[in-house]
């Protein structure tokens, strides 16, 4: 089986994207909410750990919600995957603003990202439901579904929130407009010295 074009995948694809993102953005929230309960931890623990929460979350809300359409989602170690209408292999990641999963590019990795078919194990087009913070990474940004084709390209990209149809840029390059409430006041700073003889 050769690996699925976007339109062969869109069909299996769409009855998953709205519940995909509406369970991403609710799991966005819910990790928001547990680490608001202590304000250090948004500081204190890592991008890493944070995407490793997020993912945890997200199995746990989808995998009900999955199966109403046939999805098997199964977490696997730290990976989290559903094989979708027995020819795609969905996967969850939090993707790079390029879309590219982040990975160790390890041999077991290359299998999936290469869509490599290993023997006695049904053909599948590997497929990731990614996404992509904003800038302050406080939120999410955008979700996809990519169809990676090795570890830096892919072979098709589908925005499913945000994000347009391609990378995700960090900062816009539109110009900043003045904020409402400038009043056009110089601020200065002056440095008085207390108990001090000016010679």
């Amino acid at each position: 089986m050769a690996t699925f074009s976007l339109e062969d995948a869109q069909p299996f694809l769409m009855p998953l994207r709205d519940e995909a993102v509406q369970t991403l953005l609710e799991s966005q929230a819910e990790l928001r909410e547990l680490l608001d309960l202590r304000p250090e931890m948004h500081d204190v623990l890592d991008s890493s750990t944070q995407a490793s929460m997020l993912s945890n979350i997200f199995a746990h809300r989808v995998r009900p919600r999955f199966a109403n359409v046939g999805v098997n989602w199964q977490q696997s170690g730290r990976m989290q995957h559903g094989a979708v209408g027995g020819s795609i292999s969905l996967r969850f990641k939090k993707l790079t603003t390029d879309l590219h999963s982040m990975n160790v590019p390890t041999e077991s990795q290359a299998r999936l990202y290469h869509q490599w078919q290993l023997p006695g194990v049904p053909e599948m087009t590997q497929v990731t439901l990614g996404y992509v913070l904003d800038p302050i990474t406080r939120a999410i940004g955008a979700a996809f579904f990519i169809c990676p084709s090795g570890f830096s390209t892919n072979h098709w990209s589908w925005a499913i929130y945000g994000g347009g149809d391609g990378p995700v840029g960090l900062y816009s390059n539109d110009p900043i407009e003045p904020d409402a409430q400038d009043d056009g006041l110089d601020v200065g700073i002056s440095i008085v010295a207390a108990d001090a003889e000016i010679a």
